[in-house]
């Protein structure tokens, strides 16, 4: 069994803020393209080889599921895959979800600069008893991530070395297992854009000897060829929305 210290997944592609250099590039989808029945597929197959510490459910902002997301902890629970559920959110539907937040070993509000942060303070403020376990990130700005241009092989290997995929970006996104969110989803927008694609990287979790093939995947000192449209985030830049909120 393979053991590793954190877990995520974009349970919901979609957001209700349009965050100005989002690193999972939420700002750009205008609907859901992971469907439950994929996820608790995903989950299931990866739970026979895998385990971890720290599990999060994120996106996207989660909590636009609603009700919905007790069945995404439903089936962690069930397969035992980690030790603690984590959700990560943006904070501004907290209200409306506070007891479906309950289902959480622990919370964690990317607080950011918008127009509903004096809110969600005042209602974590007011609730914090309620809740074990949450934690506040104050982000006021973002790193530079997605690129349309090819980096230098130089670039993309300092890109890979500073960026810590192998600690805190494991997640899986239909039906693969991968080391880095952004190899899950720039391959998508670099197809709209007609830009010579990175192959489709991670690791199948439908193939024979997933265990095996899983190990040397998340062992590898390989750089990912993502990397050559990734700038490691190095260049930070103050928080902003671009455009309208997502309508629920």
């Amino acid at each position: 069994m393979i053991e590793i210290f954190k877990m995520e997944c974009d349970v919901v592609d979609i957001c209700n803020l349009k965050c100005k250099y989002c690193s999972h590039l939420t700002s750009l989808y205008e609907t859901n393209h992971y469907s439950f029945e994929e996820y608790k597929n995903d989950v299931i197959a990866l739970s026979n080889v895998l385990r971890c510490d720290e599990f999060s459910l994120l996106g996207g902002e989660p909590l636009i599921l609603g009700d919905k997301l007790v069945d995404y902890v439903d089936v962690l629970r069930a397969c035992g895959i980690s030790k603690k559920i984590r959700i990560i959110t943006n904070g501004i539907l907290m209200e409306r979800n506070a007891e479906l937040l309950k289902k959480f070993d622990s919370i964690w509000i990317s607080l950011y600069p918008s127009k509903h942060k004096e809110f969600i303070e005042r209602w974590i403020d007011e609730h914090r008893h309620e809740y074990p376990d949450i934690n506040v990130m104050q982000v006021n700005d973002f790193g530079e991530f997605f690129t349309k241009e090819i980096l230098s092989d130089e670039q993309a290997e300092s890109s890979w070395r500073t960026c810590g995929v192998n600690d805190i970006c494991n997640t899986i996104y239909k039906g693969r297992y991968y080391r880095c969110i952004a190899a899950a989803k720039f391959h998508r927008f670099l197809d709209e854009m007609n830009i010579q694609n990175v192959h489709h990287e991670g690791c199948n979790l439908y193939q024979e000897n997933l265990e095996f093939r899983l190990k040397e995947y998340i062992n590898s000192n390989k750089r990912l060829s993502t990397c050559s449209h990734c700038l490691g985030g190095s260049k930070r830049i103050s928080w902003e929305e671009e455009g309208k909120f997502y309508k629920l």
